[in-house]
């Protein structure tokens, strides 16, 4: 009896250990490991590299369903490890292209992680806009801060209209895994 409880005890310990050193995936791959192993992984998945640079990439493909979406996949700037991805959608060119694909990934992701962990959906300028074409045109001025974030054990996803401040809107997604980014900020403070 007392040998099975110490062969239960040490498997307990395992799976812990090991839930503990799991990361936050994308398209089934952790978000962890070298850039440039990480972008071999991504072609796999069907995007192909645009631009490599010494801490970060840029990769094409479709993704959720939308073609030409752009990746970028970000390391730590001291260590070569790969810690979030962020997934540009297609620019949109009016608010309801810009508003519906917002609303579908986040009812998409809702059903995948459950309830967000934060919403926030307004528009920063003192008077809200009523129709479509202005709503459209406060985004493209930074005016619009339409985000949703989801908290898993693993890292956050993050949901959210962008402007690039040049007339161009688009929806972002934005995972970030939780072990890496705490290599992160331990490093700042260490640095303190």
């Amino acid at each position: 009896m007392k040998r099975l409880l110490t062969v239960i005890f040490v498997c307990l310990c395992a799976l812990t250990a090991q839930a503990q050193n799991e990361h936050l995936t994308f398209k089934s791959v952790p978000i962890d490991g070298h850039l440039i192993f990480y972008i071999e992984k991504m072609k796999l998945k069907g995007f192909s590299l645009v631009e490599k640079e010494d801490n970060s990439a840029r990769l094409k493909g479709d993704f959720a369903g939308v073609k030409d979406c752009f990746l970028d996949v970000a390391t730590l700037s001291y260590q070569d490890l790969v810690y979030y991805i962020t997934v540009s959608f297609p620019v949109q060119e009016d608010w309801e292209g810009l508003f519906g694909m917002y609303s579908e990934l986040k009812s998409m992701l809702t059903e995948k992680y459950g309830k967000p962990a934060n919403v926030v959906e307004e528009f920063t300028r003192s008077r809200i806009p009523k129709e479509d074409k202005e709503k459209y045109g406060q985004a493209t001025l930074g005016y619009c801060k339409y985000k949703t974030t989801f908290s898993t054990s693993l890292g956050t996803i993050e949901l959210q209209i962008e402007s690039d401040k040049i007339f161009n809107c688009f929806v972002t997604l934005t995972y970030t895994d939780r072990i890496n980014s705490n290599r992160v900020r331990q490093k700042a403070i260490d640095d303190l």
